[in-house]
């Protein structure tokens, strides 16, 4: 009896320790300022080495409808590859669908990137009509979300207007955490909806897109994942309304300028030819400067402060095209959109 509960337990320590392995099972992908870290259900955490900026997940889950089926990674354990120093894969078979989760950290990025392939599918032609490639849930506490959305402010239309009435949405979710540290959730596709609540947050959006396994593979599009700190320097939410004056004192309710800088960076990576040394053209109808007559001396006083306050900006170069009443007069242009007098060829 004693050598029969002295093997039960030993076999209960053995059972115990190697479960215990399986749950500590981690891979890594490491570049020269980024480190994440995966598990058997996907990314754990990721450390931006410059900053010091970190985040950890305790789910990072996703899920497709495809005609009427959902299929979720909580319903399959995936086999786990990993194809290389920068690219991990999780294959899925959920109920004759084979999806492929791929998650990448190239030399240079400071985020992960994920994507969905869709490699098998039990009919010749289906729909794709949602698609979730992030769905999160944060260890670290979120103090606060900010979500970027489409709004028309040429118009003074505020986002929650705009949201009901034009055919963008959300941009993705920047989500500030306590210690001054934030993380980019972002999806490269300008139509998510995006929802969140206490430490959940998930990126969705619905392509509708019908297709055909003769095509090949269905790729979604692109998420990424990056941390950052934050600077506490916060730009206003919505621009100040055309036509109008910028009150006194601006609101800060906008996005901090890491985040600003943590969104271009990763949008830089994926430019198909970046320049090396980029020109800033400032474009002079954008400061309606069609409307300054510099055939006057008031005019041309006044466009002297446009070229000054561009050249204090940095801009390097300036799209001239203000009126000129001593060499023509708008009423006398003849092209459909009476341009014709502002234009620096017909003006010679």
């Amino acid at each position: 009896m004693q050598s029969m509960t002295k093997y039960l337990l030993r076999s209960a320590c053995l059972l115990l320790a190697f479960s215990t392995c399986l749950r500590a099972e981690t891979f890594e992908l490491k570049n020269a300022t980024t480190v994440a870290v995966f598990d058997s259900n996907g990314l754990v955490s990721l450390k931006d080495m410059l900053s010091g900026a970190s985040m950890n997940l305790s789910t990072d889950a996703w899920s497709l409808a495809i005609d009427d089926t959902t299929l979720r990674s909580s319903n399959a354990r995936p086999r786990i590859d990993r194809n290389s120093d920068s690219e991990i894969t999780y294959n899925y078979d959920l109920s004759g669908y084979r999806i492929v989760v791929v998650y990448r950290l190239d030399p240079g990025w400071r985020f992960v990137s994920k994507q969905l392939k869709l490699l098998r599918v039990p009919v010749s032609t289906f729909t794709v009509h949602r698609v979730t490639p992030l769905d999160v849930n944060l260890k670290d506490k979120v103090t606060s979300v900010y979500v970027p959305s489409v709004y028309t402010p040429q118009f003074g239309t505020t986002i929650e207007q705009s949201r009901r009435s034009l055919p963008g949405k959300d941009y993705g979710a920047f989500l500030r955490l306590p210690d001054k540290t934030g993380v980019m959730f972002v999806v490269q596709n300008p139509y998510l909806d995006v929802a969140h609540r206490e430490q959940s947050t998930t990126l969705t959006y619905s392509p509708e897109m019908q297709w055909q396994q003769a095509w090949g593979e269905f790729i979604s599009d692109m998420a990424c994942i990056g941390p950052y700190r934050l600077s506490d320097q916060r730009l206003p939410r919505e621009m100040v309304a055309e036509w109008h004056l910028p009150p006194a004192t601006m609101l800060d309710d906008g996005m901090d300028r890491t985040e600003i800088a943590a969104f271009t960076d990763c949008v830089s990576k994926f430019l198909i030819d970046p320049a090396p040394s980029p020109i800033s053209v400032e474009v002079g109808w954008t400061l309606n400067d069609y409307q300054i007559d510099v055939g006057t001396s008031e005019g041309e006083a006044e466009y002297k402060r446009v070229i000054d306050m561009v050249s204090q900006l940095g801009i390097q170069a300036l799209l001239y095209a203000p009126g000129n009443s001593r060499l023509a007069e708008r009423t006398q242009s003849t092209d459909s959109w009476s341009w014709e007098y502002v234009l620096w060829l017909n003006l010679g």
